[in-house]
């Protein structure tokens, strides 16, 4: 009777969890609920998606604008004090003394075309306290200034009240658009008359390379288009006009006879990222159109689309195996009841070694399920260090191409506010080349996590050092180090790239500086020897030398001899790498001297004549 009663408990037990599994209405209302979330997540990346990549958007277009501003405001500055100095010309001043002696006028008109022809601008012309134009640069040609009065400019009242004149307008005489600069002309502390220079911006038209998408322009402060890298823009209005402004444009003639009409398309449909001109009253607008974005923003909804596919996929999987575990779970029971009732009748010293059994297959899964959770934590450890190794290439090589940018910010700040436009747009140059050193660093840390090949390529290997040397000028000078290159500027051919052989450089160059920190006198001497196929390139420092230590293992990654905050130990491992990838080599060993030396040995390539 004892065991009939235990058999019924254990069948009872074995209907209580059938009677777990989830219903048809259940079920229905789960799939229900498993959408509503896929349409809401998918909803939600593609707004976060969308905000990110627009702020991205934003943000890297930031540096093309203002290059377009300093490059417009380093024009505009430059014409802008031609009309004071031009005012002071004994030969202006002459025909505003004797307006109706024809010589005189002659004479200024002469000046005044030179003058129009050595700065580059459309025309310059001199204008009479009543407005009327007395001498002018064109003065020979059919549409010439001279007679017209232009009293009604702006340009013209802001000088003879005493203040610099700036006016962008379409020229009623000529018909061109252009940007007008005047000055007063005193004599004997008295404005006599204006001197006016009109300049031509549509040069930056042609010098903008925005791409396929984007487009730029320059807007007044009626907010109508003057300049655009699109010509069909022209004279289009991105707003509606005040009547008063209106009524303004009609009286002082701004745009001639041209029509303003809406810009043709939606501001709305483009990132649009503008900045102000305040001295000349000009807004510079770089719009990118959100096209750009959409294939992204796509991209992240899909990849998140697939991967909630993915775990519904499982999770159903999973609930099918639970199923199926379940019967298999109720199957066991039932014959674990049975075989239980017939041990039980036989003897119960077999019905303990059951049980023991049972406890090991408990012990087992526990076991099974440690295991499961040691190889989880294991991966997720091996993610981590990847992540790591990854971080610390990028930190350690981009410190090379950011130090050189911060430098060259700071020169070219000195030298535009020293009015040296010229050196300042090297400089600049030099802050372009340094940026896209440091994508192609990137590039090249990928490249050494995957042990990527790229094909070789033709390379002045003398090009590529002395450009390495210019890019680390700043640092010979805040560590007091001499260089020395003896290596000949001539070309020298190699197979390699431009951007791995000067990393190569740079890390070298940046390791040898770093060795002679606590050294008397530090001195860097790069040589070169030329051989049957082959070039050499020696690096020596007057630093304390490599130790055996780092003879062994100086190439390893993460070895190094500075301390953890000053170096990661990736610099001679990373250029091995990019060595072995250009078919060269790398070796390391002290002078004679007791500095360090490196060795750099490249395949040449032989010229042969034509």
């Amino acid at each position: 009777m004892r065991r009939l009663r235990q058999s019924e408990n254990i069948m009872a037990e074995t209907g209580v969890i059938q009677t777990r599994t989830i219903s048809r209405s259940g079920l229905a209302a789960l799939v229900a609920g498993a959408c509503l979330v896929f349409a809401a997540t998918l909803w939600k990346s593609y707004d976060l998606a969308g905000t990110y990549y627009e702020r991205q958007l934003r943000e890297d277009s930031g540096p093309k604008l203002e290059l377009y501003v300093s490059s417009l405001n380093g024009v505009l500055d430059k014409y802008g004090i031609l009309p004071e100095i031009i005012s002071r010309d004994p030969a202006v001043r002459s025909a505003l003394v004797d307006p109706g002696d024809q010589p005189t006028l002659m004479r200024a008109n002469t000046v005044l075309k030179i003058l129009q022809k050595k700065i580059g601008a459309l025309d310059v012309y001199v204008i009479d306290r009543t407005g009327l134009t007395i001498a002018a640069s064109n003065y020979g040609l059919p549409k010439t200034f001279v007679g017209n009065n232009y009293s009604f400019r702006p340009y013209f009242r802001q000088a003879i009240e005493g203040s610099q004149g700036r006016y962008f307008a379409v020229g009623t005489t000529t018909g061109k658009r252009g940007y007008f600069m005047s000055s007063a002309v005193r004599l004997d502390g008295r404005i006599e008359g204006v001197v006016v220079v009109k300049v031509d911006l549509s040069q930056f038209e042609s010098r903008w390379a925005p791409t396929e998408d984007q487009a730029v322009f320059v807007t007044d402060e009626h907010g109508v288009v003057i300049l655009a890298d699109n010509s069909d823009w022209l004279y289009r209005k991105i707003r509606d006009l005040t009547p008063a402004e209106v009524k303004r444009i009609d009286r002082e003639r701004k745009y001639a006879d041209k029509e303003l009409t809406p810009l043709p398309v939606r501001m709305n449909d483009h990132v649009s990222v503008q900045t102000t001109l305040p001295d000349h009253r000009f807004s510079l607008y770089l719009l990118t159109s959100k096209s750009r974005i959409a294939r992204q923003v796509w991209n992240v909804v899909l990849t998140v689309c697939l991967t909630l596919l993915l775990l519904a996929v499982v999770s159903y999987a999973l609930y099918l195996w639970h199923r199926h575990h379940l019967r298999e779970l109720n199957y066991q029971t039932q014959l674990n009841s049975e075989l239980e009732v017939r041990v039980d009748e036989r003897t119960r010293e077999l019905r303990q070694t059951n049980v023991s059994l049972q406890r090991e297959i408990v012990d087992r899964q526990a076991a099974e399920a440690d295991l499961h959770k040691a190889q989880d934590e294991l991966v997720q450890t091996g993610k981590l260090a990847a992540l790591g190794t990854m971080s610390a290439s990028i930190s350690h090589e981009l410190n090379q191409p950011l130090g050189a940018i911060n430098s060259f910010a700071a020169n070219a700040r000195l030298l535009l506010k020293r009015e040296r436009p010229d050196e300042a747009q090297k400089t600049l140059q030099h802050i372009s080349d340094a940026a896209g050193r440091a994508a192609r660093i990137v590039e090249n840390l990928r490249a050494y996590v995957r042990r990527e090949r790229k094909a070789p390529v033709e390379v002045d290997l003398a090009e590529a050092l002395y450009k390495a040397l210019t890019e680390a000028e700043p640092l010979f000078k805040s560590h007091n180090v001499d260089v020395e290159c003896q290596v000949s500027p001539d070309p020298l051919p190699v197979r390699g790239g431009p951007a791995r052989i000067g990393q190569v450089f740079g890390n070298l160059i940046t390791n040898a500086v770093l060795a002679m920190i606590e050294s008397q006198p530090r001195a860097l001497t790069l040589s070169s020897q030329v051989r049957e196929g082959e070039v050499d390139v020696f690096v020596t420092d007057t630093g304390p030398g490599f130790s055996d230590e780092a003879l062994l293992r100086g190439k390893e990654p993460f070895f190094t001899t500075r301390a953890q905050a000053e170096g990661l130990g990736l610099g001679l491992a990373i250029c091995e790498n990019i060595m072995e990838t250009l078919d060269g080599t790398i070796h390391i060993s002290n002078s004679a001297s007791g500095g360090g030396c490196v060795r750099l040995t490249f395949k040449g390539i032989e010229r042969r004549p034509l």
